[in-house]
């Protein structure tokens, strides 16, 4: 029977007042540690599987909270809003301190799950050194219409012009409603629109692209891209991993078969063990 490590829920709060809740599984000798960020609109407690399956092999994984969701003490609405600078300012770091605090000295990677593989990137450009240990992309391509096939780019540059005006209309985004993430703050899927629409990484507030700093980032990168993804196919997810390119980097496609489910964008978290595998084989 395989062990259990049990989740430690730790409460954080960021620079600008959010309060959210860190959950960290930390075996009991830890060879390094990963950071790891959800999807859009899913709550960190759904990755405690796969966390579970990395930390029995060593890994020391934090499961950051997204801003508005799950243990967040903020909900998007006409008066809260926010957008990719927060997080990349305020919570991401309050998540990256904890790992400081519980597991220092240790080898370090960021990952992350379709947007939260996107944030992971932007956050590993601007912190190039604190990430020795590399990248790990699961099911995470950039949103740029450029880098999907016809039909689909026709439907992403749809979104970029209905993202943000739903987003003003209703003062947050009804990713609910259309079966698209959950509420999301609407300056936040302006900024998604924004790199949908110029396949760049500059978020309002930077006055340069984010992508210049992972240009400069020399950790290795791994991606894994299952077969029937269409929201990162193979290439949206190249598109942004050749940001990378200082870094070793290398892309892996999941078939049903390699899976033993259906090898979409969130099937693979119904059976984590083989993401998670292919993951530890390169740590």
């Amino acid at each position: 029977m395989k062990p259990v490590i049990e989740p430690q829920i730790i409460a954080v709060r960021t620079e600008d007042g959010h309060a959210v809740d860190v959950i960290a599984l930390i075996p009991p000798q830890p060879r390094s540690a990963l950071l790891w960020m959800p999807a859009m609109g899913v709550a960190a407690r759904n990755y405690l599987p796969f966390a579970q399956e990395l930390a029995r092999a060593g890994i020391a994984v934090y499961l950051h909270e997204w801003r508005g969701l799950g243990s967040s003490s903020l909900r998007a609405s006409r008066a809260v809003n926010w957008r990719y600078r927060q997080i990349l300012e305020f919570d991401i770091p309050a998540t990256h301190q904890v790992l400081g605090e519980f597991t220092p000295d240790l080898p370090t990677r960021i990952g992350g799950h379709s947007l939260g593989g996107q944030l992971a990137c932007c956050y590993a450009g601007l912190h190039s050194q604190e990430f020795d240990a590399g990248l790990w992309l699961a099911c995470s391509g950039a949103p740029y219409h450029g880098a999907f096939a016809f039909p689909r780019n026709l439907g992403i540059l749809g979104a970029v012009v209905a993202f943000p005006l739903l987003g003003w209309i209703r003062g947050y985004f009804p990713g609910k409603q259309l079966r698209f993430a959950r509420s999301e703050a609407r300056s936040m899927m302006a900024d998604w629109s924004r790199s949908a629409r110029t396949g760049n990484y500059q978020p309002k507030g930077y006055e340069q692209p984010l992508d210049l700093g992972m240009a400069r980032f020399t950790a290795p990168v791994t991606a894994l891209v299952t077969e029937h993804d269409w929201l990162a196919p193979y290439d949206s997810t190249a598109f942004l991993v050749n940001k990378f390119s200082s870094a070793p980097r290398e892309i892996q496609l999941l078939n049903d078969t390699d899976m033993g489910v259906r090898a979409d964008h969130f099937g693979w978290m119904a059976k984590p063990a083989v993401i998670a595998q292919r993951f530890i084989e390169r740590a």
